[in-house]
């Protein structure tokens, strides 16, 4: 491997990139390297400025040119040392259509379709709270702080922690969810004493019979 793309994926790590964008980053080196022909110190200015014009040209979406180009950005300033070869980068500019705002009344409509309590609960506190799914799914039970009404998200983007904002209805529907699933699920409440979430899925072991009798009603 070029030596210049394998520092850059060292300095990408170090710096807490996530790893999806890591990827991204070092995906645009190699793409650049093929697109020259030769090892990334070797690259001249006019190379690299015939690469960015080829990117800019492809109908692609505005956010992989970004993607593509804020890797280059990287690679120059931070790996390598050589601004004076991506001075020219401007990155192009983010269009962002102004999203559908669901009414409350819809809000509410679609929180009550959702028929399973955990899938619901999830729905809840991604909306209520403002979080990722994955940063929902994640969430144990010592990360609801109710005294400061607020949720401590351990695994955020880039893996960073953060606290979001939580209100007191929402904090109050949840006890409510909490206090259902133990009383449905013995093994659930021993698995509240260590912090976890209820999960149907990861209760005790059933016998044959009542896992039969279980496919059969999802049937």
């Amino acid at each position: 491997m070029d030596l210049a793309i394998s520092q850059l994926g060292q300095d990408l790590a170090r710096a807490g990139y996530a790893k999806k964008t890591q990827y991204e980053y070092v995906a645009a080196a190699r793409r650049l390297r093929e697109h020259c022909g030769c090892e990334i110190d070797a690259i001249t200015r006019e190379q690299v400025r015939a690469f960015v014009d080829e990117v800019l040209s492809r109908t692609r979406a505005a956010s992989t040119k970004r993607t593509t180009l804020c890797g280059l950005l990287f690679l120059f300033n931070r790996t390598l040392g050589k601004p004076e070869m991506v001075s020219f980068i401007r990155l192009p500019k983010k269009h962002s259509p102004l999203p559908t705002v669901l009414s409350l009344d819809e809000v509410s409509a679609l929180l009550r379709a959702i028929r399973k309590p955990r899938y619901q609960a999830i729905a809840m506190v991604m909306y209520g709270a403002g979080l990722r799914i994955s940063e929902a799914l994640a969430l144990e039970v010592r990360d609801i702080d109710g005294a400061r009404g607020v949720i401590r998200v351990r695994h955020g983007k880039g893996d960073k922690a953060r606290e979001a904002k939580m209100s007191q209805s929402l904090y109050l529907w949840l006890r409510a969810y909490w206090a259902r699933e133990r009383r449905r699920c013995p093994t659930c409440s021993r698995r509240a004493r260590r912090g976890s979430l209820p999960s149907r899925s990861r209760c005790g072991k059933r016998s044959p019979g009542r896992r039969r009798e279980l496919g059969s009603r999802s049937g």
